[in-house]
């Protein structure tokens, strides 16, 4: 079998049946769909139900307890009998071309792994924010020493799991279990060891993402600010010059960031309390960030609307502005 795509999912039923609508039809042979459920209480399972009579290419297996998505999607791959897995979201779409595209690429070399583009849509995909996440008009590959460019082209667009595609033997051939928890345990083992091949970046959009509909927002601070950081910062054989153009290796001391945080409803005086107080910093910066978390969120929501909307091309920060709870035009619209 060539590929599998290897989902895991947790309380979906909202989404999934339409995510798998979107995967289903293009199953051919040498396909298959491993759905691995972390003991959803929701009626996922009996949405997935409805999909799984008389199509033997899809597996089902649903846990008793969850262990996280990191863990679960390990799992979907040790499942898996493809030789390249396609790790995909539980709520997003993928064009009617999708599969035959990878497949194709697949047949052209034996990559270590394959990127996928991806256009961004609001949350219920009422309208386009970003047609090309990565803004590249035709395909790219990348060997070894290319690594730095692989690294600084794909890294943000792979926060985002979806877009890999990764040789089964690259995966389970790296350690895994300490990435457990991190929300990005694709990217530790795709940046693991350098590759024995190389990689390729299909530049037309395969997927259709709902933006703003993670089940980890309200962990956002943490997980930006450190979990992110750090799975990028460790990553190997890729210089340092590189990583500081994706991430700062402490995001958490830029006053701009914060302040765009507090903007997001992310950032606030119980966060201050949890991460950044039992740190050593600077007498001045310790003032800075502390009345920064005491300033009105949606007064920093406000003039962050208008620094990005100046921007204009950032139409994804602007719809998580708008979409936090300081933002006044939102408060505005509810009222009346």
């Amino acid at each position: 079998m060539k590929l599998s795509i290897c989902m895991s999912t947790y309380n979906r039923a909202k989404f999934i049946g339409m995510t798998l609508q979107s995967i289903i039809p293009q199953l051919s042979e040498g396909t298959e769909l491993v759905i691995v459920d972390g003991g959803s209480t929701d009626e996922t399972p009996q949405v997935v139900q409805e999909f799984l009579q008389d199509n033997a290419k899809i597996r089902y297996i649903r846990f008793e307890k969850n262990s996280g998505l990191d863990h679960d999607f390990d799992q979907a791959v040790e499942f898996a009998k493809g030789e390249y897995c396609w790790l995909m979201s539980d709520d997003d779409l993928i064009y009617p071309n999708a599969v035959q595209r990878i497949l194709e690429a697949l047949q052209i070399k034996d990559w270590e792994a394959i990127v996928l583009n991806y256009e961004v849509y609001t949350k219920g995909f009422e309208s386009l924010i970003s047609p090309r996440k990565i803004p590249i008009e035709t395909n790219k590959t990348y060997n070894k020493n290319q690594l730095d460019d692989f690294f600084i082209d794909t890294a943000e667009a792979l926060s985002y799991l979806g877009a890999l595609v990764i040789k089964k033997q690259v995966w389970t051939t790296r350690e895994r279990p300490k990435y457990f928890g991190s929300f990005f345990i694709h990217l530790g083992v795709l940046f693991q060891a350098l590759p024995t091949s190389e990689y390729l970046l299909i530049a037309d959009p395969l997927i259709k993402i709902r933006y703003g509909n993670a089940q980890w927002t309200n962990r956002s601070f943490e997980i930006w600010m450190f979990k992110w950081p750090e799975i990028l910062w460790n990553a190997f054989g890729v210089s340092a010059m590189a990583k500081g153009k994706v991430c700062p290796k402490e995001p958490w001391t830029n006053i701009h960031r914060l302040a765009t945080l507090r903007a997001l409803g992310a950032y606030n005086l119980n966060v201050y309390r949890t991460f950044l107080a039992p740190r050593d910093l600077k007498f001045l910066d310790r003032i800075q960030v502390y009345f920064l978390a005491l300033i009105p969120g949606f007064f920093v929501n406000f003039l962050a609307i208008l620094f990005y909307g100046m921007k204009r091309h950032d139409r994804v920060m602007l719809q998580d502005l708008s979409e936090s709870r300081y933002c006044l035009y939102k408060r505005l619209a509810k009222a009346l």
